[in-house]
């Protein structure tokens, strides 16, 4: 039976637990720990803008290793993991978002595709029995062109093919790419294609067996940088430190430079501007892109750039790029090496939910502003001083979707519903 003296014992536990409750606030778990099912706990943001022109479902999603890229006024846009296997490129209208064409289905994913003329080339990544392949997409319509192998044999064609972390890069006939520490001593460096030695007239399911040009070698060095082409001239860093110049041409070497960025795992960064060669790592450093002769040397970076992706860009004498932990964006002059400002992500966020939010594009400039895309949105800060402007939540993700053209941006994102990921391509107009 319930007395009032149980009643009256009841109230008093109550009371107590109340007050050890109170007098104990490390059992109260007042900011929970971030979960991909709860809403982000911003801070109280002001919106921006973004005038979306066309968003476009993909089917499929973006590789984030390949990105889009922007040819003859159109968006061609590499499409990985499509439901029932396979890879394919698809042509989009710029001006509308409409889909001009698909091309087949590849296996695989695709490493990396650049425009040479009116055609795609494409190479595929781990493909069993199909490493060291190169596809020729034709411009106009879509349709398979040729299909090159790199070798007599599939071992061949596999050394002597593009190799994990590393970027290809096209002059007006050629294609360039380096390898890395997986292939054979004998076929590292940079390799070159002539395109040129692509015959047309044969059937295009028909293997042409093209084998590279060595372009350059050098105690058997792997390339650790992006490869950038100016003038007739490629520019890289090895896995020794070599800051080379080599004539896409002749094959001569111009000059070469020794960096303090040797035996790193993580790949270095080049940029090129004006008669300016930014090597870029735990400091930056630039150099006469003519002689190789150094011109300024930063202090060592707290905050390095990020390596993947090649995540920054150039504007009016001024670096922008993310950091190496993809949570700040920062501003330098090139001139003179100093940092103008650095805008932290995590400073949007409740403590405990900050380290779950990253920055997923290179920044982009235009009209003064800088944007750059989050996981949860699209953020805009001043060029000059890094105020924050606005976000726009509606814009996020993106990958190496992020392309800006005139003045639209490109961005690839995806909406989470039910379980199911829809990837999206959309063009915000910037203002």
């Amino acid at each position: 039976m319930y007395t009032v003296k149980n009643r009256l014992i009841t109230a008093i536990l109550l009371f107590s637990l109340s007050l050890l409750f109170i007098s104990c606030p490390f059992l109260i778990e007042s900011d929970p720990v971030y979960s991909s099912t709860q809403d982000p706990k911003a801070r109280s943001e002001t919106n921006y803008n973004a005038g979306v022109q066309w968003r476009r479902e993909i089917f499929g999603s973006g590789v984030w290793y390949s990105p889009s890229i922007i040819a003859d006024g159109y968006c061609y846009f590499p499409a990985g993991a499509i439901p029932g296997g396979g890879s394919n490129i698809v042509k989009i209208d710029l001006d509308n978002g409409r889909v001009l064409w698909e091309s087949k289905r590849f296996l695989g994913n695709f490493r990396s595709i650049v425009n040479a003329g009116n055609y795609i080339f494409a190479y595929m990544n781990n493909i069993i029995n199909r490493d060291g392949y190169v596809y020729v997409i034709d411009i106009n319509n879509g349709e398979l062109a040729a299909t090159v192998k790199l070798g007599e044999t599939d071992t061949e064609a596999r050394q002597n093919g593009l190799t994990s972390g590393n970027f290809t890069v096209t002059s007006s006939e050629y294609i360039f790419w380096g390898s890395a520490a997986s292939v054979s001593p004998a076929s590292r460096g940079i390799r070159r294609l002539d395109t040129s030695d692509v015959d047309f007239d044969k059937d295009p399911n028909e293997v042409q067996i093209i084998i590279p040009d060595l372009v350059w070698s050098d105690n058997s060095s792997t390339i650790t940088s992006n490869i950038i082409y100016d003038n007739g001239i490629i520019y890289f860093i090895t896995w020794s430190g070599l800051l080379v110049a080599v004539d896409a041409e002749t094959k001569a070497e111009k000059w070469r430079q020794n960096t303090p960025f040797q035996l790193t795992w993580s790949n270095s960064v080049l940029a090129l501007y004006d008669d300016k060669i930014l090597a870029m790592d735990s400091k930056i450093i630039s150099y006469n892109k003519n002689t190789g002769e150094l011109i300024l040397e930063s202090d060592n970076l707290v905050n390095k750039p990020a390596a993947i992706s090649l995540r920054f860009n150039l504007h009016n004498n001024i670096l922008y790029y993310i950091d190496d932990d993809q949570t700040k964006v920062v501003s330098v002059n090139i001139d003179t090496l100093e940092i103008i400002w650095t805008r932290d992500l995590r400073e949007h966020y409740l403590q405990s939910y900050a380290g779950h939010h990253t920055y997923t594009s290179r920044p982009h400039i235009y009209n003064g502003k800088v944007f750059v895309t989050s996981n949860t949105g699209l953020r805009v800060y001043n060029a000059d001083t890094g105020a924050f402007i606005g976000v726009n939540t509606s814009v996020n993700y993106s990958e190496n979707g992020s392309i800006m053209y005139n003045n639209k941006l490109l961005v690839l994102n995806y909406n989470h519903n039910n379980g199911y990921t829809s990837t999206f391509l959309t063009a915000v107009l910037c203002n």
